[in-house]
């Protein structure tokens, strides 16, 4: 009986013991995976950066070029819509429409499956930078890559040397000028697109400076327009940030 019992004491530990291992080595496969796919979707965007902004402001000792090339971004991607840039950071990526708000969740702009995905707007807004209000998604990667800046909005002197993200179209470029950061739960929709009437519109821009995690003193009328950014944030489960400006049309260089 007792040579019955180490024998099935010896198969629990040895059933344990291959357990954790290959736990330990499918973590292991899964963080490698990860970091190759971070390191693909860096050397992608870094090389349609570099394709897509005139040769002249290279120099890294410049400010980046305000033009864009859009006939190069859409022999990429016909679904690029826009260009985002906040000056100092990472974040300077094209930005997508698609069909729904699945597809580049997990594709580059070229098609490749990739978890960092490709920034998109919500598929919902029917004229981005037209519509009340325009809903861009962009990844929280953990690698810093996409909108995972963003969670740095938390702190006030962050937004005080950060304050306006820059769009370029086609049809012409545009300042946002931010306005609020909040945390919000990603398990209910909290995006708003109801936003037609006046005084409901300046109720839920206030409620939004109330909640906010930095103060803004940017001004808002009834008339202006809002970009939403949308990431993951890691603070609660399943929580995302809600970054909010105002847009500004930017008059073209003569």
């Amino acid at each position: 009986m007792a040579k019955k019992k180490l024998n099935r004491n010896r198969v629990i530990q040895m059933a344990l013991f291959i357990f954790f291992l290959c736990t330990f080595f499918l973590g292991t496969y899964l963080t490698v995976s990860t970091l190759i796919e971070d390191g693909k979707a860096k050397d992608l965007y870094s090389n349609i950066r570099d394709k897509v902004t005139p040769v002249s402001t290279q120099d890294p000792t410049k400010e980046k070029s305000d033009k864009i090339d859009f006939v190069a971004l859409k022999e990429i991607d016909s679904n690029v819509v826009a260009w985002l840039r906040l000056d100092g950071t990472i974040v300077d990526y094209p930005v997508v429409k698609g069909k729904n708000n699945e597809y580049y969740l997990r594709h580059l702009i070229t098609g490749e499956w990739n978890k960092a995905g490709t920034l998109f707007i919500d598929y919902r807004c029917k004229n981005p930078f037209l519509d009340k209000n325009t809903i861009v998604y962009g990844h929280h990667n953990k690698q810093g890559l996409m909108f995972a800046e963003f969670k740095n909005y938390r702190k006030q002197a962050y937004y005080d040397q950060h304050k306006v993200i820059k769009i370029f179209t086609p049809e012409g470029n545009y300042e946002v000028e931010l306005i609020a950061m909040t945390l919000e739960d990603g398990a209910h929709e909290f995006v708003r697109f109801d936003l037609q009437d006046n005084q409901a519109f300046l109720d839920y821009i206030a409620k939004l400076k109330q909640r906010s995690t930095f103060k803004s003193t940017v001004e808002i009328s009834a008339g202006d327009k809002i970009v939403s950014f949308v990431t993951c944030s890691y603070d609660i489960t399943n929580g995302r940030y809600l970054l909010v400006g105002k847009l500004v049309p930017v008059e073209p260089e003569n």
